[in-house]
């Protein structure tokens, strides 16, 4: 559903109001940017086999501007010549600096997490693309869009919930706050479960599967 749709259900869930959808979009873009923040990401937010590009001579890489999170697959390189790719594990700073001295180059080996930045160590001699997962931050609904959170193949319902009992608890609607609570727990629920549920799906169970 797009943004103005749900400010609609919104609207119903409060009394079938009509003159509050203003506050109902910024209400939606709060919730938004609270749920993207310090809690577990939903499996939607993950974007897959992204590019990085590391030049020649630099250890620095730019984060994009989406992003939120790093995913748990270690980003990867390959070689010119070579099918199979090179890792770079995740390390903390100091471990980069102690174990990789600035004046050392070569095929990166780790990768350490900055604010804005990606640092590599050692520093390479010739440029590479680098491939990753990470867990990005969803289009802002400043528009009448249909954003990640809204996507009805998803779970619409926990932005929705959220943005939902915030305006509830502006009004002491106590019975929205209620309505809306339910709304949000189901749909967080029902994310959980399904992060889980893929999660499993990737691994094998029998014994010696990974050997």
């Amino acid at each position: 559903m797009d943004r103005d749709t749900a400010v609609v259900r919104i609207q119903d869930g409060l009394g079938f109001r009509t003159d509050l959808a203003p506050k109902i979009v910024l209400r939606l873009q709060e919730a938004q940017r609270d749920l993207e923040r310090g809690k577990t990401l939903p499996y939607f937010l993950l974007s897959e086999n992204q590019s990085l590009t590391l030049t020649a001579n630099s250890n620095s890489i730019a984060l994009p501007t989406d992003f939120l999170r790093r995913a748990p697959l270690v980003p990867r390189f390959t070689v010119t010549g070579q099918s199979f790719p090179q890792f770079l594990h995740w390390k903390d700073y100091t471990d980069g600096l102690e174990s990789y001295y600035t004046a050392r180059t070569g095929a990166p080996q780790i990768a350490v997490l900055r604010k804005s930045t990606i640092l590599v160590f050692p520093t390479p001699s010739t440029g590479y693309t680098v491939t990753w997962d990470y867990y990005k931050r969803a289009s802002l609904l400043t528009t009448n869009i249909t954003n990640d959170w809204l996507d009805d193949n998803y779970a619409p319902e926990a932005l929705i919930g959220e943005a939902g009992v915030r305006m509830a608890r502006d009004l002491r609607n106590k019975e929205a706050v209620e309505l809306f609570t339910a709304m949000r727990n189901s749909a967080w629920m029902s994310l959980f479960k399904e992060t889980i549920l893929q999660e499993v799906d990737t691994i094998d169970y029998r014994m010696g599967a990974n050997n």
